[in-house]
């Protein structure tokens, strides 16, 4: 994830991310940086490169997303298909 140079930024922004993923029922395991070269960049790029961690979610409880009952699959088209993309209701 790219995110603030600025540590204080950087923070809010993993703070926000936190919630995000315990609204979602999810897990926030931890973060890790992204080990980076920087060699070959120029002065400005150096100046604007982000922080680049990886963040890692483990699974809450529930085991599936929940499947919407507007939706225009059959049952026997979904169970062939388990991965099917869940968009949350905060996404429109």
């Amino acid at each position: 994830m790219f995110l603030p140079r600025d540590a204080v930024q950087r923070e809010k922004v993993q703070g926000l991310v936190a919630t995000i993923v315990g609204e979602e029922g999810q897990r926030l395991l931890g973060w890790r940086d992204v080990p980076t070269d920087d060699r070959l960049l120029g002065a400005s790029a150096l100046n604007v490169e982000p922080t680049i961690k990886q963040v890692f979610i483990g699974r809450g409880g529930r085991a599936t997303p929940p499947i919407s009952s507007a939706s225009s699959t059959s049952s026997a088209s979904a169970s062939s298909t388990p991965w099917k993309r869940w968009t949350s209701p905060r996404s429109g």
